[in-house]
């Protein structure tokens, strides 16, 4: 049985580890597979193994009052910001129900319900290997993945409203085109309109019976094994 999460908060760092907390949950059979929806306040994201300083600039960062994060699973450098819909899966790997026999194939599964997400509000996006959704050749999503002995987590962004050309001066490295679900609809759509879009399409291929807003007992209690120094990169001025 699945469920779908959608809370409140917007502190990067907080979301960092409640991403890793729910991963670890699910891994010792503490909590159902899940779906999580989630947005954050302006930040500037590295993956696990990127330097900060190399991935951001650091001095726009500091100067927009962007925060500067890193996740605990691999790829690129990204922004989220209120106009970005950043989405989780984390599951036991035999509750999913397409195949997964390699990493495209994986982080194609899980675009899978975006994209007929994005279809039922008449927007025609397409997975592109090795892990992005695009629209019109533009990317709307990048993804990243962890995976444990029993569990696996795939999360990623979904630029809605976001603001690109702050995204620009934050990160030194974009090696693709990117836009906003917004510019590229046929309608009018706003971020809550792509997420109920989610929502129902979460409803009807994964059957999710239950929908929390807050997360239970024994998650909550477990977020102290994830301090949120933990999230912060070294800056070269801390090394």
């Amino acid at each position: 049985m699945w469920r779908l999460i959608i809370l409140a908060e917007t502190n990067p760092y907080k979301n960092m580890a409640i991403e890793e907390a729910l991963l670890n949950s699910v891994e010792c059979d503490a909590s159902p597979d899940t779906i999580r929806l989630w947005k954050c306040t302006p930040s500037a994201v590295v993956g696990w193994s990127q330097g900060a300083e190399t991935e951001l600039n650091i001095d726009n960062c500091r100067h927009f009052n962007v925060s500067i994060v890193r996740r605990f699973t691999g790829g690129g450098a990204i922004y989220y910001d209120l106009g970005n819909i950043n989405w989780t899966f984390v599951c036991r790997k035999n509750s999913w129900p397409q195949k997964m026999n390699n990493l495209s194939q994986v982080f194609e599964s899980f675009s899978l319900p975006l994209v007929h997400a994005l279809a039922r509000l008449d927007v025609e996006a397409e997975f592109k290997p090795p892990n992005a959704i695009c629209v019109n050749g533009s990317k709307i999503s990048g993804m990243a993945m962890y995976i444990k002995r029993q569990a696996i987590l795939c999360h990623g962004t979904l630029l809605v409203d976001s603001d690109l050309e702050l995204m620009r001066k934050v990160l030194r490295k974009m090696k693709d085109s990117v836009t906003n679900v917004k510019s590229e609809a046929r309608t009018i759509l706003t971020v809550r309109d792509v997420e109920e879009a989610i929502e129902r399409t979460a409803m009807t291929v994964l059957d999710v019976r239950t929908v929390d807003r807050e997360l239970r007992s024994q998650e909550q209690e477990s977020l102290t094994d994830y301090p949120l120094s933990k999230y912060i990169p070294l800056t070269p001025e801390q090394k």
